[in-house]
């Protein structure tokens, strides 16, 4: 886990332009962050293009922080893989 938790969180920095280290998992990327509804649809696509998943329109708002965003990546692999 501790791995994709890395890789979300260097994929959400690169796109927002933020330092990872700045990046907590439990915050809110549009509250905290700032991030709009444009970037957050360039983390939606991102994740499905690296974890080979497909992300409805009802998960985008799970994808508002880097721990809802493994959550719901963990969710789909698995269910992917059964």
């Amino acid at each position: 886990m501790l791995e994709i938790t890395e890789e979300i969180k260097s994929m959400v920095a690169e796109i927002t332009e933020l330092e990872p280290e700045l990046l907590r998992p439990d915050a809110s990327l549009t509250r905290e962050y700032q991030v709009d509804s444009l970037a957050a649809l360039e983390i939606a696509v991102a994740l499905e293009k690296r974890y080979g998943v497909s992300i409805a329109e009802e998960h985008l708002p799970r994808l508002d922080s880097i721990a809802g965003s493994v959550e719901l990546v963990q969710e789909l692999l698995a269910r992917k893989a059964s």
